[in-house]
């Protein structure tokens, strides 16, 4: 699990059709509680969205930290679990060795103290996930929820822009867009490249989490040899296979060109 060193960030963009497309961070396994621990998150736009939609998306945060607190108090309280549990099973199943069950041979002494003691891990679990641990921590995740300020960036708004071209292009355009802009990056030598800062990796992060379904995984292999060989897939094959799977293309296309920009610090450079 990454350790979160440094602010994160959470972006709200306008599809073409006018709806919000919100990307955060939190989409591990107690990924809010690492991510506040570095502080609270900066919400950033390019054209604000109504306070209507802030409220909605703090809904589904609400949700997530819930969801978070109960995993934190689980692993948290793993050990005692454990130990009662297995103090239990030895209970019993010693208890049955020295009295006897009637009407029950040994072999289901072990059986019985096992399936009980699950039965225990269980209700414990259940207790720890609605315990004042969990209760407190998701009082403090809903608080640093509600710090979260939006504020205008300029970047947001280049992305945004570029994220509705890319709605408004047919599929087979950003497909040529992509290839195009391939070429391209691969000419720019590497002392020109700026380094992506800390609001790209985070798009970045949002975004590959976005895209990570078996049916964009391999619509972006398959994207990435046309792009190196361009006879590896047909156009026609390719563009197919985008529909087949329902992949958002214009996504994988934005988060595509946010990469390009970014594996390219450490790409080789081309000898003039």
């Amino acid at each position: 699990m990454p350790r979160y060193a440094g602010r994160r960030y959470l972006v709200h963009l306008y599809r073409l059709d006018g709806s919000s497309l919100f990307l955060h961070p939190f989409s591990e396994r107690q990924s809010m509680v690492q991510v506040f621990e570095s502080g609270v998150p900066i919400g950033l736009f390019g054209h604000e969205p109504p306070v209507e939609r802030i409220r909605q998306f703090r809904e589904h945060l609400y949700s997530i930290a819930t969801h978070d607190a109960r995993i934190w108090a689980l692993d948290l309280r793993f050990l005692s679990r454990f130990f009662w549990t297995t103090l239990t099973f030895l209970t019993l199943y010693s208890t049955f060795l020295f009295f006897g069950l009637p009407g029950l041979t040994e072999v289901y002494y072990p059986v019985i103290a096992l399936l009980v003691s699950v039965l225990v891990y269980g209700l414990l679990s259940v207790k720890d996930t609605r315990g004042a641990l969990a209760i407190s921590r998701r009082t403090a995740l809903c608080r640093n929820i509600d710090n979260i300020r939006f504020e205008f960036s300029e970047l947001v708004v280049e992305i945004e822009e570029l994220l509705q071209e890319l709605d408004r292009a047919t599929p087979e355009e950003v497909l040529h867009v992509m290839r195009r802009r391939s070429i391209e990056s691969a000419g720019i030598p590497k002392h020109a490249r700026r380094k992506p800062g800390q609001i790209e990796r985070d798009l970045l992060f949002a975004l590959e989490r976005r895209l990570r379904n078996s049916g964009a995984l391999k619509v972006r292999r398959k994207l990435q040899r046309w792009l190196n060989q361009g006879d590896g897939e047909s156009l026609a094959a390719l563009t197919r296979d985008v529909a087949d799977r329902k992949v958002d293309l214009s996504l994988l296309a934005l988060y595509w060109q946010i990469k390009e920009r970014t594996a390219a610090v450490a790409r080789p450079t081309r000898n003039a």
